[in-house]
């Protein structure tokens, strides 16, 4: 399904804790040429900051962006939606090759600032940047006209819960024996296939 997403400006994974975005992510994201992870906490909701963490993720995949833009983020005063979104927006432009940025955890940015960053970096976009974004809820950006548009591809928790298969197969690999059809059924019935809940049955279980 992420696969599919290729043609897409942003991709939105968003789904409850424990439902297996990061990993879901993590495992697709993996060998993957020029895709920036960035793992996203409270303290990284001020904007300089935030800015300045998406630069060095950029840059640790791909060299050949975002120096310019780190030397304007040395400026505290730096202005965030202005002279350093372009910044990046041109070196993306001008990158030989696409880069991929993975916002882990987005719920934990809540100033209006970050995330009119964020909208900014889609309303350009750098024919050099692809967002994919983890969240536990819907970021306050303008999804709708994404979706509408048909530049935006979603994953939601109907697409990353366990099947009776992938259940079976996660609690016999916990458990190290094979787990009865019946009891699969019965616990994948009752967790909705969330994949936390199942490993939590399962080690209840060892």
């Amino acid at each position: 399904r992420l696969d599919a997403f290729a043609d897409r400006v942003l991709v939105l994974v968003a789904a409850p804790t424990g439902a297996g975005k990061t990993t879901a992510l993590a495992t697709w994201a993996a060998g993957r040429p020029r895709t920036a992870w960035l793992a996203l906490d409270a303290t990284d909701d001020e904007p300089i900051r935030f800015a300045r963490a998406i630069v060095e993720a950029i840059r640790r995949v791909a060299p050949d962006v975002g120096a310019a833009t780190a030397e304007l983020l040395d400026d505290p005063a730096a202005d965030v939606l202005g002279g350093v979104r372009i910044s990046l927006v041109t070196e993306l432009e001008d990158s030989d090759e696409p880069v991929t940025l993975v916002l882990d955890d987005l719920h934990a940015i809540r100033s209006r600032t970050c995330l009119d960053l964020v909208e900014a970096l889609l309303a350009d976009r750098p024919h050099g940047l692809r967002l994919v974004i983890a969240t536990r809820a819907d970021p306050a950006l303008p999804l709708g006209r994404l979706r509408a548009s048909g530049l935006m591809g979603e994953l939601r928790m109907a697409d990353l819960r366990f099947g009776t298969d992938e259940a079976g197969a996660l609690l016999g690999a916990t458990l190290g024996r094979p787990v009865p059809a019946a009891s699969v059924e019965r616990l994948t019935a009752r967790t909705e296939g969330w994949p936390a809940g199942l490993a939590l049955a399962a080690i209840s279980a060892e």
